[in-house]
């Protein structure tokens, strides 16, 4: 979970899990828009 504020940041959690959160988020809302 993370807050939602204008200076959210993923640079460790990504470097931890491996997994690129802001990409599958864009991803995520590019694709429920259609």
């Amino acid at each position: 979970v993370h807050e939602i504020n204008n200076t959210t940041e993923f640079r460790n959690v990504v470097k931890v899990t491996g997994v690129d959160i802001p990409t599958q988020m864009l991803d995520y809302l590019k694709n429920s828009s259609r």
